[in-house]
């Protein structure tokens, strides 16, 4: 062997596993090496099914809710041109029995897979990032609407993995296409964390990419739902309950006198907020109208329990109510919310 300017050139034809090693001029060969069989193989993750469930229905109006993802936001591509990921403005649908509504966001994260030359890539993948969430949550979930650019497909698989601590963990779910559905895992399941990130998957085996076809899963409210909230504890909620009349809605809530609590409520119809009447009104309180998703949010503090109930409020009160503040360690916090249809 020829060497020249400190480098050679060697033409090897290999049609196996082959080591090549430099040994100095005149030194000792080193021992041979044994290679056992054949070479290692990777095989391909096992994407669970059974992990996920899925819903149609808003989260449980008194669970504490923190949002994951904010926007405006990148989503990161792993090296593939089967893939593509932009921020668009969110799709409206039916979700319960309103139609034509955000299930959460006014923006969603899409993210379109084909494959038109049939194969995947290397590491390839569609990664959506996350802000922190509190490990003490009763599940993590988020809003999809798949689409198919063939009608005729209804059905897809959305699989997606990630990294808990040391463990890798790959899912899937199956989803009908063209309607919002909420995707939920567990925390008894998988335990949290999954805050860094999730990989977004496709697979050309899967019949819906047949033939080049483009499938698109748009993405909203990533979140994660329990009874405590990162800083100021556990809900004190006890009872909720709604009082219903023409053009407005009263809630009544007791619980732990100076504990923290969250409720959302839906509307079964569109409605324009036009009002809101709150008591006490000093209790850190809170009260979001989302007109997109007509989601109305209430978060406040129940009042120390030597709190003053005005007499037109106690006359609301249902018997089981008033035992309820009779504990004396119970707050009540009265919200009356007007609007129009």
């Amino acid at each position: 062997m020829d060497i020249q300017n400190n480098l050679f050139e060697q033409t090897l034809e290999l049609t196996t596993c082959t080591t090549i090693r430099l040994v100095r001029e005149k030194a000792s060969l080193p021992p041979e090496i044994e290679i056992n069989g054949k070479p290692p193989f990777k095989m391909p993750p096992i994407f669970k099914k059974g992990i996920l469930t899925v819903s149609e229905k808003q989260a449980p109006p008194e669970t504490i809710m923190k949002i994951l993802r904010g926007h405006p936001t990148i989503i990161g591509i792993d090296n593939s041109v089967n893939y593509k990921g932009s921020e668009i403005d969110v799709t409206k649908g039916d979700i319960g029995k309103i139609r034509n509504v955000s299930p959460c966001d006014g923006k969603s994260d899409l993210i379109e897979i084909s494959y038109p030359q049939g194969r995947i890539m290397a590491s390839e993948g569609a990664r959506v990032y996350f802000g922190s969430g509190s490990e003490n949550c009763r599940e993590f979930s988020f809003w999809v609407y798949p689409r198919s650019v063939k009608k005729e497909i209804n059905k897809v698989t959305l699989k997606f993995y990630f990294k808990r601590k040391d463990d890798w963990h790959y899912l899937a779910v199956d989803l009908s296409t063209d309607k919002w559905q909420r995707v939920v895992m567990l925390a008894d399941k998988i335990r949290p964390p999954y805050w860094r990130d999730i990989c977004f998957v496709g697979d050309p085996k899967l019949p819906e990419y047949g033939n080049g076809n483009k499938v698109s899963f748009e993405f909203n409210g990533f979140c994660v739902l329990g009874d405590q909230h990162e800083e100021r504890g556990k809900s004190g909620l006890k009872s909720a309950r709604i009082i219903n009349s023409s053009g407005s809605k009263k809630f009544v809530f007791i619980g732990q006198a100076g504990s923290y609590f969250e409720y959302r409520m839906t509307f079964d119809s569109p409605v324009d907020f036009k009002g809101v009447k709150k008591l006490p009104e000093n209790c850190h309180n809170r009260i979001v109208f989302n007109k997109g998703s007509q989601i109305l949010e209430i978060t406040a503090n129940f009042p120390d329990k030597d709190y003053d109930i005005p007499e037109e409020i106690l006359n609301l009160l249902t018997p089981e109510e008033k035992n309820l503040l009779n504990e004396k360690i119970m707050g009540l916090f009265f919200v009356n919310v007007n609007f129009d249809k």
